[in-house]
């Protein structure tokens, strides 16, 4: 939620199924009305690259 306040658009990677079994329903609730929010499941980061700084992420889907 608070990346969304100065992000243009936030993904949210949830590894597994669904945010239930992490996640109290209120916040469940307060994303899923957060326009600039995406959440994709089933995928998790596996490489990260970049020399000096963070420039690109592999996600697994």
């Amino acid at each position: 939620m608070y990346f969304s306040k100065y992000a243009r658009q936030v993904t949210m990677l949830v590894r597994g199924e669904s945010m239930t079994k992490s996640m109290s329903q209120y916040l469940i609730e307060q994303i899923a009305e957060t326009p600039n929010i995406t959440v994709q499941t089933n995928s998790s980061v596996v490489e990260a690259k970049g020399e000096t700084s963070l420039e690109a992420i592999v996600i697994d889907c």
